[in-house]
């Protein structure tokens, strides 16, 4: 039986070979592939100081859109953390620092499980329904 460690070190190696070795490396002609699609570069997954994050949720995105010069990003602090006004809060925001064809901003909670793990949400319109997945959340 191979050990953890091995299985690791052997997934890092195979991900280092694909990201090395390019189509146009190996004499692949790729540019049919895209039929007019972009590529757009961005984070699903970011926490704020709503949270463990170290900054506020506009600094968040403000870095995200301006330093980092990412196309998307999904602000989701923990949701066992998160208030209704903030909720609400973040949803002002990411609508307003959403620019068409510049920048999207959308907002979702990270839903932590003690034995199932993590998972992010997403929420595309103003919707009150996470309550029923968090107990914690407050939107009264």
């Amino acid at each position: 039986m191979m050990s953890q460690k091995n299985t690791s070190n052997r997934s890092f190696l195979f991900c280092l070979i694909l990201i090395v070795v390019s189509p146009v490396a190996v004499g692949l002609d790729v540019n049919h592939l895209s039929d007019g699609m972009q590529v757009y570069f961005g984070s699903l997954h970011g926490h704020s100081n709503f949270s463990d994050g170290d900054e506020a949720p506009s600094e968040v995105l403000t870095h995200a859109r301006d330093v980092a010069q990412f196309d998307f990003y999904g602000l989701t602090d923990h949701g066992e953390f998160l208030f209704g006004s903030e909720w609400d809060s973040n949803q002002a925001l990411t609508d307003g620092m959403t620019e068409d064809h510049e920048f999207v901003a959308f907002r979702g909670f990270e839903y932590s499980h003690s034995t199932d793990g993590h998972i992010n949400v997403f929420y595309g319109l103003r919707q009150r329904k996470a309550n029923r997945i968090i107990p914690n959340f407050d939107f009264n």
